[in-house]
């Protein structure tokens, strides 16, 4: 897999967290722009995966979203803490 792909697929994983948790709050996409704060096309390319996003974007999206970065990531509580993934590899960096 090229590293072009592996990004898009990134991206389409954060897209799909995004609209699930804007789904669960019960909200249309203008309704989650107006809260975080964005135009409700960005809101589409993001969930879309079309659209890359800044750290700052990423906090403000958790925050609208009520979840974590890394929730929004798509990282486990096991991750987060530094222990071993599923992989059996520890996911903090040395």
């Amino acid at each position: 897999m090229s590293a072009s792909t592996a990004h898009t697929e990134r991206l389409r994983a954060i897209g799909l967290r995004l609209q699930a948790a804007r789904l669960r709050l019960g909200l249309n996409q203008d309704d989650f722009a107006d809260r975080a704060g964005v135009h409700r096309s960005y809101v589409g390319m993001l969930e879309n995966g079309k659209k890359d996003l800044r750290l700052s974007m990423l906090y403000r999206l958790a925050e609208a979203t009520e979840l974590t970065v890394a929730e929004l990531l798509g990282f486990n509580a096991a991750e987060e803490a530094g222990t071993e993934g599923t992989d059996g590899h520890s996911s903090r960096r040395q």
